[in-house]
């Protein structure tokens, strides 16, 4: 499959997160009707090719490898927004993500680069 991403969009999005497995889903509520898997990424395309979904696998170790945290706990929101935009070679996809973090809330954004070789499958 052949995916064709719309460019500079930003949707609105809610979050789930399954802490006995630590996979964290952000999610526009648009049906998915297919999926591809990057690292430990799974991307979801609706039937108009539109990103409106994202699993992050092993959520917390990745996030607070990438914020460079300790062991502080982490809180997620139930809000997000994503954001697609497209370069020559790649597709970046940025996330905009609230999180709880020593009883503060701050604003994060967690870019994911998927190569654009990627989306021909």
């Amino acid at each position: 499959m052949q995916y064709r991403v719309m460019a500079f969009e930003t949707v609105k999005a809610k979050v789930d997160y399954d802490e006995e497995n630590d996979i964290l889903y952000i999610y526009t509520g648009e049906r998915a009707i297919d999926s591809l898997e990057i690292d430990r990424f799974v991307i979801d395309f609706s039937p108009r090719n539109k990103i409106v979904g994202i699993e992050i696998f092993d959520a917390k170790k990745f996030i607070k490898e990438y914020l460079e945290l300790g062991d502080e706990e982490l809180v997620f929101s139930e809000h997000a927004s994503i954001s697609v935009i497209q370069s020559k070679e790649l597709l970046l996809v940025k996330i905009n993500l609230m999180i709880k973090l020593k009883g503060k809330e701050i604003e994060e954004l967690l870019p994911i680069a998927i190569p654009k070789k990627a989306l021909f499958v």
